[in-house]
C-alpha cells in the first residue's frame, strides 16, 4: 500500500513539474569547451528550477534516484541555477561526517554508472569548492581518458585547483595537487592557485596539516617561480 502511494506520489509531482519545465533558450555554455546545455534532454523543472531527480540526488537518496532514472528523467537535466544531479551530490557535501561522505560518494559513483557527464556544469568544480575530496578522486577516476581533465576550466578560467583554494579546503587541494592539478595556472584575472594560496591566512584553512603538507610542496616545487 505504502509503495503505491509513494508511486502515485511521484506521478503526480512529474506532472506539475512539466507545466513549469525550464525553457531549453535559458541554457548556456557553462565550462569552456564543454557540451552546451541545450544539446542536452530537457529537464523537467520546478519554480526553482530543480527537478525531483536533482532534489533526490542531493539527499544522496540512491532508492529514489533509481526510481526517477527509471520513469525517464534524464540523468543530465540542467537546472536554471546551473547544476546537473551529479553536481548537486558534490555541492551537498556536509563536511566530516563519515556515514554521510561514504552515502554522498556512492551516490556520485551510481549517477556517473548511470551515465552522468563527468564535464557537462562542473562536478570537479563544485566537489572541490565543498572540500568534497571522496567525489573528488571518483571524478578523477572516472575521467582517466579526458584529456587535462583536472585543469579544465570554467567560464572565469578558474579550475577546480582555484575553487579548493578559495574555500580554504586544504584537504581537498593537497589531493588535487598530488593528482596533477596546475598551480600555476591563471585564471582569466590572471590570479594562480599558487598566489591565491599564499594571499590566505594559515589560520582559515580547514586542515591545517593538510595546508602544512601543500606549503612544504609548494616551498620545494616553486620556491624559484618569482610571478606568484
Amino acid at each position: 500500500m505504502f509503495k503505491k502511494c509513494y508511486m502515485v506520489l511521484v506521478a503526480l509531482m512529474s506532472v506539475f513539474l512539466q507545466i513549469n519545465a525550464m525553457d531549453d533558450q535559458q541554457c548556456n555554455e557553462l565550462l569552456s569547451g564543454d557540451e552546451l546545455c541545450m544539446d542536452q534532454p530537457r529537464c523537467v523543472c520546478d519554480t526553482a528550477g530543480r527537478s525531483l531527480l536533482h532534489e533526490a540526488a542531493a539527499q544522496v537518496d540512491q532508492s529514489m534516484v533509481a526510481e526517477l532514472l527509471k520513469q525517464g528523467y534524464p540523468v543530465n537535466s540542467i537546472s536554471q541555477d546551473r547544476l546537473t544531479p551529479l553536481c548537486s551530490v558534490a555541492k551537498s557535501f556536509k563536511g566530516r561526517v563519515g556515514g554521510l561522505n561514504s552515502l554522498n560518494a556512492k551516490m556520485a559513483r551510481y549517477l556517473i554508472k548511470e551515465g552522468a557527464s563527468l564535464t557537462l556544469a562542473g562536478p570537479l568544480h563544485w566537489a572541490a569548492a565543498r572540500g568534497n575530496t571522496p567525489v573528488v578522486r571518483i571524478l578523477l577516476e572516472g575521467a582517466r581518458n579526458i584529456p587535462h581533465y583536472i585543469n579544465r576550466t570554467d567560464s572565469c578560467g578558474r579550475a577546480a585547483l582555484h575553487c579548493a583554494i578559495g574555500n580554504c579546503q586544504s584537504e581537498t587541494a593537497l589531493e588535487l595537487v598530488l593528482c596533477g592539478a596546475d598551480p600555476l595556472l591563471p585564471d582569466k584575472d590572471g590570479i594562480r592557485p599558487l598566489k591565491l594560496f599564499f594571499s590566505i591566512q594559515p589560520s582559515s584553512f580547514f586542515s591545517y596539516q593538510a595546508y602544512k603538507q601543500l606549503l612544504l610542496l609548494f616551498a620545494t616545487h616553486y620556491w624559484s617561480y618569482t610571478g606568484v
